[in-house]
Parts: C-alpha cells; structure tokens; sequence
C-alpha cells in the first residue's frame, strides 16, 4: 500500500500572528524540534525550513530552489523570494548565477570597509542630528524616533537623494514588511512603495540628462558596467530598490530587537552604558 502521509507535517504557522511577534524564539525552538521542515496552511500555503543548515543546504541549490524573479511567472515560474512577489526585482538576491555573482561584486565595491568607512562622519552628522533632536526632551520612541529615520535618512543619503524624504520612504517600507497582504494596510503599502518607485526613477533620470557624476551609489551604478555593457534605468532602479529594502526596513528592525533586549536584560543595558 502506497503510504500517502505527507513529506512535511501540515501546521498552522503564520508569521504575522500577533502571538508570534511578543514570542517567536519559542514557536521556531518548537518547530526545529518538532517538524523543522513544515507545511503551513497561512496565506494560502507555504513551507517553514527552520534549521541553519537545511536553510545553507537550500541557498547553495540555486538549481532547485531559485531566487530568480521572473516578474510575470512565465519564464522559469518563480517570482522571487517574497510571498507576495514585489512589483520590480530586487538586484542581485533575486538573481541566480552567474548573473548574481556579476552584480554582488559591483556592489562589493560600493560597500567596501574602506568605501563605507569614508562616509563615517556623514554617517554620524546625520545620526547625531536625530538623536539631538529628542535628547533635549529626556525621552522618546526608539523605534519611531531613533530606528527608523536614522537608517532611511542614512540610505538616502547613500542613494545620493534629500535625506529629508525618510519619512515617505520609511513608513511604506515598514508597513510592507508587517501588514498582512489581504489587510488594508499592506495596499497602503504598496501605493507607498509605487511612489518610492517613481520618486527613484525620476531621479535616475535627472541623472542621465547631465546633474554631473558623484559619488554616492546611484551615480557609481550609472557609470558602470557589467559585461562591458552599462546598467540600463530598469536595472539601476532594481538595485537602488533592494538598498532600501535593506537600509530602511532591515536595518531598523534589528536596532528595534536590540532596543527590545536591552529592555528586557538590563545587565546587558548597564554594561553597554
């Protein structure tokens, strides 16, 4: 007899669960334990892959499990690594290689030890000026205050744009990453993130009709090549895209957990002060 069990144990996982963000170092402990490889019946279907090295295992496959994002689904059938896929790419993790590797180096130079070191006291011009601000009044929101304009002002700046548009980067960055996609916050969201979008590419353009070479990362990408060919605006975009993604939301997400643990182990908060 055929044995028709399934190859992951179905559960319900969900990952914008309320429960799970006051506690999720105890659900992933139990789910490593207990079925680490898991089906979830949340938003349509989706397997967990919780332990480091079946996680290595599956980003060194790129032949069965590919981060490729072919936009409409018609080429290869994946459309990135987000559930749901984003309107554009997000240059070079949403590629396989070799085209990946071409890219990653491109970026390796803009975001060298030496290249970010350079930007050291611009970096913390910009992070002083927040930190000013509400010093005087004796307290504030951390995360709100602290977590969340310093890293998008500081991308901004890295992206070459006024540093004064972080709050319209910021929120609709944020709010993709935690709004559940059938909730009405997540379509706020994405009209956040089309003028993200359109604000990007406007300034690419702007580029191109002769603002004159810098040295911040839209102007470097603008002046180079990969293959001996230079980056079209499409392409430009996808990378400047996935340098917000990561600036704004990944960055300010781990110095709100930072906040959050020093909150809660105060020894740890003793030693650092």
């Amino acid at each position: 007899m055929p044995d028709n069990k399934p190859a992951c144990p179905v559960i319900h996982f969900d990952h914008h669960a309320p429960e799970l963000a006051i506690d999720p170092w105890t659900t992933y402990k139990e789910l490593r334990q207990s079925c680490p490889i898991a089906q979830s019946d949340a938003h349509g279907g989706f397997k967990g892959v919780t332990r480091y090295r079946d996680i290595v295992t599956i980003a060194k496959d790129t032949n069965r499990f590919s981060s490729s994002h072919d936009i409409d689904g018609t080429g290869n059938g994946y459309q990135g690594v987000t559930i749901p896929a984003p309107p554009v790419r997000s240059i070079p993790v949403e590629l396989d290689p070799p085209e990946h590797t071409k890219y990653r180096k491109l970026l390796n130079q803009i975001f060298s030890p030496a290249a970010v070191e350079a930007r050291r006291a611009r970096i913390e011009e910009i992070a002083f000026s927040f930190v000013d601000a509400v010093s005087a009044r004796g307290s504030c929101d951390l995360v709100n205050e602290i977590a969340a304009p310093i890293p998008a002002a500081v991308t901004l700046e890295l992206l070459g744009m006024p540093i004064d548009k972080w709050e319209r980067y910021a929120v609709p960055m944020h709010q993709i990453a935690y709004a559940a996609p059938d909730s009405a916050e997540y379509q706020e969201a994405l009209v956040g993130i089309a003028w993200i979008m359109e604000d990007v590419h406007a300034e690419i353009q702007r580029r191109r009709e002769g603002s004159g070479p810098g040295d911040d990362l839209l102007s470097q990408l603008l002046s180079a090549e990969v293959d001996g060919a230079p980056l079209s605006d499409q392409t430009v975009l996808e990378i400047a895209f996935l340098v917000i993604v990561g600036g704004l939301d990944n960055t300010a997400s781990l110095l709100a957990n930072v906040f959050l643990y020093l909150h809660q182990n105060h020894a740890q908060r003793d030693r650092l002060r």
